[in-house]
């Protein structure tokens, strides 16, 4: 996420947290505005909790948790993360896409709902991709160029 707010709860080393890791297993793809914002969100996330001794941590889309649960969660999100980039390269790779029929077949591999917060989300690992040099676009048409 491009800024985080939270609260650190020192008597009780409690972290509280709004949306830093956003629905993993809802039936849809949650949004996150830039990857690499998200990544770098996730990092940050587990760094405080190394060094700040947290015991406690609160999401807003999860019930209570130690921090090895929330060692434990900030993997499963990487993962997920990995997983819609790997998705989207693999179709990709099949043929050019522009991003509606890129969004809805990356729904559709994941069993996800077509919603909104999954085209913005498509469209920020294209762009993600992009910046890589993994992916290219030309007239609203994605490619994979490796």
């Amino acid at each position: 996420m491009l800024e985080e707010v939270g609260w650190l709860e020192t008597k009780s080393k409690t972290l509280i947290l709004g949306d830093v890791i956003t629905l993993i297993d809802a039936p849809l793809i949650h949004g996150h505005v830039t990857v690499k914002g998200y990544r770098e969100s996730l990092d940050k996330l587990e760094e405080v909790i190394k060094t700040r001794n947290v015991e406690k941590v609160l999401l807003a889309h999860f019930p209570p948790m130690s921090s090895s649960e929330s060692f434990d969660l900030i993997a499963k999100a990487r993962n997920y993360i990995t997983s819609i980039e790997d998705v989207i390269i693999t179709l990709l790779k099949e043929k050019d896409q522009d991003l509606e029929t890129l969004w809805k077949n990356t729904c559709d591999k994941m069993n996800k709902l077509h919603e909104f917060r999954s085209l913005s989300t498509v469209n920020a690992h294209l762009n993600d991709l992009e910046e890589k040099g993994i992916v290219s676009r030309s007239n609203d048409v994605a490619s994979y160029v490796g």
